[in-house]
């Protein structure tokens, strides 16, 4: 297993959510941790909560679908590191029937044209024993109505990350998927109805819950330090995707 003590990871969606709980257990890792994302605001929040590690913790705000900033934040401003993480995007669901093409272009650029970017800006600056760190989600494994975008996106990730293995070995390139995870994504949901969505989730999977931030956080743990991994899908939904 390679050790994170004194390692440099950067994790764009940081602030928050699965972001936020890998920072957490990398800076306990030793790792030295640049939290990103766009409101940097939430970024010093997120650091104030990090006060026992603040030594090795940074934080900047980025807009990921600005291709030349992301050029410059990587030449400028971090270059040599020796992790990625890309949990940042946005995802919903969308009636194929209704939906509107702005909608399903925006989730595109959201989660896979931003990450797309990332690495590719980031890639000559990651060290040959690094890695990187993609989000796809289990809508890409298990169709259900409402998910055609959703799912699409997903599996378009995870071929990418799968294809960048090749693309930038020996850096070793993962992807995670999560299942129903209980992050603020849901954030916008009233409360009875997220708890009854919860509940519902919770009663048909093997492990009769939902996920945490945490639970999927592990495992890009483990993607990162296992550095006999590269190419793999690593699910992280309860058993989502067999029942």
């Amino acid at each position: 297993m390679v050790s994170l003590h004194g390692k440099k990871v950067l994790i764009v969606g940081g602030s928050s959510g699965i972001g936020l709980a890998t920072a957490g257990l990398l800076l306990e890792a030793g790792a030295k941790v640049v939290i990103v994302g766009r409101s940097q605001t939430k970024l010093d929040l997120a650091r104030e909560g990090f006060s026992l590690y603040a030594e090795n913790v940074e934080g900047y705000a980025l807009d990921m679908m600005d291709e030349l900033q992301v050029k410059q934040f990587f030449d400028q401003r971090i270059k040599q590191f020796d992790h990625l993480v890309i949990s940042a995007s946005e995802t919903s669901l969308v009636d194929f029937k209704e939906s509107e093409m702005e909608t399903v272009k925006g989730l595109f650029a959201s989660k896979f044209f931003g990450p797309y970017q990332l690495v590719k800006h980031a890639a000559p600056w990651l060290s040959n024993e690094g890695s990187v760190t993609l989000f796809s989600g289990a809508a890409a494994f298990k169709p259900a109505k409402e998910t055609v975008v959703l799912g699409s996106v997903n599996a378009a990730v995870t071929f990418l990350g799968q294809a960048l293995a090749f693309e930038l070995s020996p850096i070793r390139v993962n992807v995670v998927s999560p299942g129903i995870i209980d992050t603020p994504a849901h954030s916008s949901m009233d409360v009875t109805t997220r708890n009854q969505f919860f509940e519902h989730v919770a009663s048909v999977l093997p492990v009769n819950r939902i996920g945490t931030a945490e639970d999927v956080a592990e495992s890009v743990l483990y993607l990162i330090r296992n550095g006999f991994s590269t190419g793999s899908v690593l699910h992280v939904d309860g058993g989502h995707s067999i029942v």
